[in-house]
């Protein structure tokens, strides 16, 4: 048989082909517009960065952000401490695992850190991490830092920590009893707050507490959240209140001056954090990613999804934003960064 021979069957195949690729050639363009067309949320990549396990963090599990007067950044994680200063992570430990399980952490203008962990509180003064007295083996879920500070526990203790004249820190709790629920056991205390004279208690099942002189009482609240995850205050000393709420309703109140609260209108469930910046109030939420609030509104809502891995889980621990208005976002994929004030890229036309 002649190579001409072998060769014609496969012409007329190729020719059989050809109005079909022709076909598909045609709906070519079609595809790309609508992969671009896809990718139309997934943009703004230059506004978005992040420090993972790859950069050096000691776990992908952020659940505290702080920044000290040096401008560095410190992340807690559920494997330890780590001090970012915009290029390298340095990793800290407390020598066991529970310690190393971060769970709070602030910072004064002294350039003090105090850090919350599973197992007591530690403070960084002097290049020196010390223990604070009286917390021991218990978990630090919040902190206070001001003219009085104060540390609250996952077993219900509201402490008062007081300086020695060595000093040495030790801490004291300001009731004999810590706060239970209605089956009369310890509950989580999830978030504290100052205002004036009085401290607000935020707890995992009885709502926002009030400790004054000396007595325990509930926020007057209409509604009340009960399952509170996170408090803060806005520019004009109202109260915001993040909670537990069912999914497709929000877990994001506004409670102003007459006790009145009302709820934003967004579908957040629940709120794990709260950050409230001259941008407005960031909305951290345990499945469904961040939210941007401003005049009671929903403004923006950032995913894993619509920012192409920006925002590197839906889960978030903690909102943070430091003194150049950037945003970090703690999640248990590692730490976000997004700057609201970069460049911004809009799709004006679709041709």
């Amino acid at each position: 048989m002649s190579v001409d021979a072998k060769i014609l069957p496969l012409i007329r195949r190729w020719d059989l082909l050809t109005p079909l690729l022709i076909v598909l050639l045609s709906l070519l363009p079609a595809s790309v517009a609508q992969m671009q067309d896809a990718s139309v949320p997934a943009q703004n990549f230059h506004r978005w960065g992040s420090v993972t396990l790859f950069n050096g963090l000691p776990s992908d599990s952020v659940r505290a952000i702080a920044q000290t007067p040096d401008g560095l950044l410190w992340f807690g994680t559920d494997n330890g401490l780590a001090r970012f200063d915009g290029r390298r992570v340095q990793k800290f430990t407390f020598g066991d695992s529970k310690s190393d399980r971060i769970l709070a952490l602030k910072t004064v203008s002294t350039g003090d850190l105090w850090v919350g962990t599973e197992n007591g509180a530690f403070i960084l003064n002097d290049g020196r991490f010390q223990p604070v007295a009286g917390v021991e083996g218990l978990a630090v879920t919040a902190i206070l830092l001001g003219s009085d500070s104060f540390l609250t526990t996952d077993s219900g203790k509201v402490l008062q920590v007081k300086t020695d004249d060595a000093g040495a820190r030790t801490s004291i709790s300001l009731t004999s009893e810590p706060v239970t629920g209605t089956d009369s056991k310890p509950i989580r205390i999830t978030s504290l707050i100052r205002d004036e004279n009085r401290l607000l208690i935020g707890t995992s099942s009885r709502g926002v507490l009030v400790r004054e002189n000396g007595l325990t009482s509930e926020l007057p609240s209409s509604p009340r959240p009960i399952f509170v995850n996170a408090l803060a205050w806005t520019s004009t000393g109202d109260l915001w209140i993040g909670s537990d709420a069912k999914k497709g309703m929000s877990g994001i109140y506004l409670r102003e001056s007459d006790s009145r609260a009302t709820r934003v209108p967004a579908a957040t469930a629940n709120i794990t954090a709260l950050e409230q910046n001259e941008e407005g109030l960031w909305a951290g939420s345990d499945k469904f990613g961040l939210f941007h609030i401003r005049d009671m509104s929903l403004t923006e809502t950032f995913t894993f999804e619509n920012t192409s891995g920006g925002l590197r889980s839906n889960t978030i621990f903690a909102v943070f934003t430091d003194r150049e208005g950037v945003v970090w976002i703690g999640t248990n994929r590692g730490v976000s960064r997004y700057d609201p004030q970069g460049p911004l890229q809009q799709t004006v036309s679709d041709i």
